[in-house]
């Protein structure tokens, strides 16, 4: 019997889908494949890069071990060469500062001939004592207060803390742009209306802790003019300058030390210290031998911690007191705390005792007299 023909189409079509159906599956089989062909390369490429990430990982990591190594072994040697003893500190040639004969002179006591001063005297016309105490940051301008502090028993006495009006700075400027001004009028101008109120009452002026640099984020230049205040010794007031010296080393981590607290001070690094020290220092040293004769003293602080009350005699010489003014006055001093250093400060005090010992030749005074 026959098939119909509708029976024959029907059969057509199913076989034709049929076709059709395994067509679509095989195409889809490979775009499957395809799809994971892909993927596999991608993941291949993600394991390579992986792979050479890690290699060079593994390659910094070992870079990194060899700087700490080496780091290691540098701290070691500094921190070695930090415990031996200095070695003794040359001696500076006359000839660096002309006719000035170093050996000859002698800290702690009030300077009364040349050539370390100037002979010429100065009409002081009846005028307020003004008392410098110069120094550069760190020196110790703290350890001083109670001596001032003693003398208000027997007169009136005005302490300059922290004044850059006082020492005409350019208060518009950024503390690091700050100067003081070149003119001579405009420091007479800043100091008088203080030196006329005290010429009428008869006590004295002290200038405590203007350091070398002034404060936070002082820059080199931002110090006391001591030149200046030699020329309006003998027309404001009557000069005297106590200059004070310290182990610069000490000075300078001690200066550092005050500001860590406050992260805007981060620049103040021991070696940024160091280096801003040297160019104050070089300063304050060329000024020197041009204040009068019985004008100034060298105060070693060290010596002056150790043993305060011999310094009653040169204190009352250079102020011109009675001894018995200065009665109890040092008995408040106090020898500063012993610092523990880890390592890596122990190294960097090594670097910075290096450094001053080779720039010293820019100070030859100063040098001098913290080695006499």
């Amino acid at each position: 019997m026959k098939p119909r023909s509708g029976t024959m189409l029907q059969l057509v079509a199913l076989a034709f889908a049929l076709l059709m159906c395994d067509q679509l599956l095989q195409i889809h089989m490979r775009n499957q494949v395809d799809a994971l062909a892909r993927e596999a390369k991608a993941l291949k490429a993600s394991i390579d890069a992986s792979i050479e990430e890690s290699e060079k990982f593994g390659i910094e990591t070992a870079r990194l071990t060899v700087q700490d190594k080496e780091l290691d072994e540098r701290i070691q040697r500094l921190s070695q060469a930090s415990m031996k003893k200095p070695e003794k500190i040359r001696q500076i040639p006359s000839s660096m500062i002309g006719t000035v004969r170093l050996q000859n002179f002698q800290k702690n006591k009030v300077v009364m001939e040349g050539p370390f001063c100037s002979k010429l005297k100065k009409k002081n016309k009846d005028l307020p004592l003004f008392v410098f105490v110069a120094g550069v940051e760190g020196s110790g301008h703290h350890s001083l207060h109670g001596i001032w502090n003693s003398l208000k028993k027997h007169m009136a006495v005005e302490q300059i803390v922290f004044d850059q009006k006082f020492h005409s700075l350019d208060i518009n400027n950024h503390a690091s742009y700050q100067y003081s001004k070149v003119d001579v009028e405009a420091h007479k101008q800043a100091m008088q209306p203080i030196f006329e109120q005290f010429k009428q009452s008869g006590g004295i002026v002290v200038d405590t802790q203007n350091s070398y640099p002034m404060g936070m984020f002082a820059g080199s230049l931002a110090h006391p003019d001591l030149l200046m205040l030699n020329e309006l010794d003998g027309v404001l007031f009557d000069l005297r300058v106590i200059v004070l010296l310290r182990d610069l080393t000490d000075a300078a981590m001690s200066a550092v030390r005050r500001f860590t607290t406050t992260k805007d001070a981060e620049y103040k690094t021991p070696q940024f210290q160091a280096r801003m020290m040297s160019e104050n220092l070089a300063s304050l040293n060329n000024m020197l031998p041009l204040l009068g004769c019985e004008k100034w003293m060298a105060l070693q602080f060290e010596d002056f911690v150790s043993n305060p009350k011999q310094f009653v005699g040169p204190f009352a010489r250079l102020l011109g007191f009675p001894k018995t003014h200065f009665d109890g006055a040092f008995d408040s001093v106090r020898k500063p705390s012993a610092k523990a250093y880890n390592v890596q400060q122990q190294a960097e005090r090594a670097i910075l005792a290096d450094f001053f010992q080779r720039q010293q030749v820019l100070w030859p005074l100063i040098a001098a007299a913290s080695t006499t």
